[in-house]
């Protein structure tokens, strides 16, 4: 292993420059198609060096890369060169070796984000990429996570749609290198199969990934460094060539499921590093061979796996890493102080994880901008009170006057308007992620508007300070209304549709048991529990941190405005985060989305309603609460004290019958796809009709059958189960009365 680290090394730094050295030097000025301009005239070996500091080359399309080349800022360079595209599929696509070298790539200033930043042709084989002190940033979109280096066989060309290539590298080396605010970082998890002609060793014979730091902050992300090899995946990893996998020094933070998968990786050394808070687990190895060391891993619900035969590691440390910025998840920040338990821990003596941010460091953000990203908060506040004709306080409203929001205390402040005249204002802001942030409301009194104007006095219940507060989440929001000067927020309009005799909930708090948690909220299956929504806020629901839910059903229909949720928040990390608020569609039997909060701010008290409130035209009989994700209880658990529903009484009208009815016959592509082992097949039905599905290997055999039996009209899912199959590609398909469609899916273990 250490030889062939020494090898790249020594390749890096002076074969590399001995071959290139001897070819021509093209300077390139920031501008736009300034890089594609001089790729026209480059020769095999030549530099392109880009000569302006902090200078933005834009492409219009993303640069194919098809000669041996390096690309690197030019000596003395006070900041990074940036290169970005309107391109929406790679800033690079590369057909030949590349050393990169003093380039900020950046995915989101050009006119369109963009998924990746270097995407590896297709058929391009024996190439070598280097990356020495890049920067990697902003990468993945909404529908498809991105990323910095992407060398697998998936191949993008639009949000919905992949081809699928081949491709092997003989060496990927990354030195001092950042990546940031993007998807799965470094990607080479899907080589072709060895029975499709594929290498066992997969897309890559060497990995070298050293001194560099992974920091998720995506809404996007997923791993950093997922590799593999093409085994048939079975328990013999031994018997087969395995590529070397060598990271060293390194930090991860915050980067989606796990930080490392070296999978059917025999031999993979991860050593000298650190992984803090990544939403599952810190790192996974393969083999006996493979060997994790001087590893400090933190705030990784999953911790560490060793998987088929891998040895337990040798000095992992599952502790605090103590950076010095305790917003690190929001700025960036990963100093360490020289008291952290990761000083001198590594093999020689020296500090864990990416040497940049060692004791000593004086750099307190080397990301774009400041280290944090901006994010849009719209806050509401309810002032019917301060403007009825009956308010009887001493500050009338001055007729006319600006309501405002205010930031500390009046050091800056926005006004507010009232956009739908329903004395509910409201301002959008834009303000740094993970920033915590004091404010209140106010309103003007008299005619001059810098001296006449009062603020709110907030209650003790949800202010220690006289402010109210939030953490600034990830994705943009909206923060439901709450009523001036009061710590309860906008009741929607109706009645509270969980007080009406009959309604149900299926669900589990501290009085009921989990039972297999196959009801979702973990209550006994099936059973329906009427006392779980009893308007006693001392009651707490405990329901499972990922994919859960409470489902209420009532005996009527019902068409919502609104619902309320009152926070136990016993701990903060408990609250939930993100759901999906849904009602059940009778006629196509599934669950509709009605509202959706993607990154709800934690409450700031116990017992604390918020109220969110909606426009809705629909009529349903039940009712869900879909937990997707919660603050981060290391036990998988969320908390709430009360649910509430608002409405009112309705029957089902005949808008909901036209907009549930199915038009055509149709199969939909499994997910998801490729898939371990179970995946969703979804198909809609114009009219009732015999229905059968089986699924196919290559060669057109019928493996099994799905389903096959008389179904109504409407929108039908079921889930295919392939734990007794071998990894590959299959074929299902549909035929419904005269209707016939074929779909691809891959199976991958």
């Amino acid at each position: 292993m250490r030889t062939k680290l020494k090898l790249l090394i020594i390749f890096i730094c002076i074969i590399f420059p001995i071959i290139t050295n001897a070819q021509t030097v093209i300077s390139v000025s920031e501008g736009t198609d300034q890089i594609a301009v001089a790729l026209e005239s480059a020769m095999d070996g030549d530099i392109i060096e880009l000569v302006t500091s902090g200078g933005t080359y834009n492409e219009t399309n993303r640069t194919m890369l098809d000669k041996f080349l390096t690309i690197r800022a030019a000596d003395g360079l006070s900041e990074k060169p940036i290169w970005t595209t309107d391109d929406t599929l790679a800033i690079i696509e590369l057909g030949n070796s590349l050393n990169i070298t003093g380039i900020h790539l950046n995915g989101e200033m050009g006119a369109n984000r963009t998924q990746n930043g270097i995407a590896v042709s297709d058929s391009t084989f024996g190439y070598t990429l280097i990356a020495e002190d890049c920067m990697f940033w902003g990468f993945g979109t909404e529908n498809y996570n991105g990323f910095a280096i992407e060398g697998t066989y998936r191949h993008w060309i639009n949000d919905t749609t992949q081809i699928l290539w081949h491709a092997e590298a003989d060496a990927i080396g990354v030195n001092n290198c950042m990546f940031g605010g993007t998807g799965a970082i470094i990607d080479f998890s899907y080589p072709l199969r060895m029975e499709n002609g594929g290498r066992p060793e997969g897309a890559c014979l060497e990995y070298y990934i050293i001194n560099s730091t992974f920091w998720g902050q995506s809404p996007y992300s997923k791993a950093s460094i997922y590799a593999s090899a093409a085994v048939d995946y079975s328990d013999s990893l031994d018997i087969m060539p395995s590529p070397i996998f060598w990271v060293d020094h390194c930090t991860f933070v915050g980067v989606g499921d796990k930080g490392i998968y070296a999978r059917y990786i025999d031999g993979a050394v991860i050593k000298n590093s650190m992984m803090v808070s990544n939403e599952d687990k810190a790192f996974r190895i393969h083999g006996g061979n493979s060997s994790a060391s001087n590893i400090l891993w933190w705030d990784c619900p999953g911790g560490v796996q060793y998987q088929k035969d891998a040895p337990e590691g040798t000095n992992i440390l599952n502790e605090d890493p103590m950076f010095m910025d305790t917003r690190y998840l929001f700025t960036g920040d990963f100093r360490l102080p020289e008291s952290s338990p990761a000083t001198g821990q590594s093999d020689l003596g020296s500090t864990l994880g990416d040497p940049r941010w060692w004791t000593g460091s004086t750099t307190t953000s080397l990301w774009p901008g400041s280290g944090g990203r901006m994010t849009n908060i719209t806050f509401q506040v309810d002032m019917s009170d301060i403007l009825s004709p009956n308010y009887a306080g001493q500050d009338t409203f001055y007729s006319g006057g600006d309501v405002w929001i205010s930031f500390g205390d009046w050091e800056s402040w926005e006004t507010m308007v009232d956009p739908d005249s329903d004395s509910i204002y409201t301002v959008t802001v834009e303000l740094e992620e993970g920033q915590e942030i004091k404010y209140f409301y106010g309103y003007q009194t008299g005619a001059d508007d810098n001296t006449d104007y009062v603020g709110e006095t907030i209650p003790t219940d949800c202010s220690d300070d006289g402010y109210r507060t939030i953490i600034v989440p990830i994705d943009n929001i909206t923060i439901p209304p709450v009523i001036y000067g009061s710590c309860t927020g906008v009741i929607p309009d109706g009645i509270d549709i969980t007080d009406i005799d009959g309604t149900y909930i299926i669900g589990s708090n501290d009085d009921f048991p989990w039972e297999g948690a196959t009801n979702g909220a973990g209550s006994p299956d099936g059973e329906k529990i009427p006392n779980l929504i009893d308007n006693d806020y001392n009651t707490k629901y405990l329901v499972r941190a990922i994919d859960s839910w409470a489902e209420i059903g009532l005996d009527t229909y019902t068409k919502v405005t609104g619902y309320t949720i009152v926070s136990a928040n016993d701990a903060p990390e408990r609250d939930p985060k993100s759901w999906l608020f849904q009602g059940w569609n009778a006629n196509s039997e599934e669950w509709e989305t009605i509202h959706s909060v993607p990154d709800n701010p934690m409450w700031l008290n116990r017992l604390m309603p918020l109220s969110w409130i909606f426009e809705n035209n629909k009529t349903y009989k039940k009712y869900r609460l879909h937990i997707t994700e919660i603050n981060g209880d290391s036990q998988s658990l969320m908390q709430i004290a009360e649910l509430q529903i608002w409405g009112e009484l309705s029957e089902p009208s005949a808008i909901d019958d036209q907009e549930n009815m199915v038009k055509k016959f149709t199969l939909q592509q499994n997910y998801p796809n490729p898939f371990n082992p179970k995946t969703t097949i979804a198909f809609e039905l114009p009219r009732a009709s015999e229905v059968n599905i089986s699924v196919f290997n290559l060669l057109g055999e019928n493996l099994m059958t799905l389903i096959n039996q008389k179904m109504k009209a409407g929108y039908h899912t079921i889930e295919w189960n392939a734990t007794d199959l071998p990894t590959g590609i299959y074929l299902y398909k549909i035929e419904a009365g005269n209707f016939t469609d074929v779909k691809k899916s891959v199976l991958l273990k």
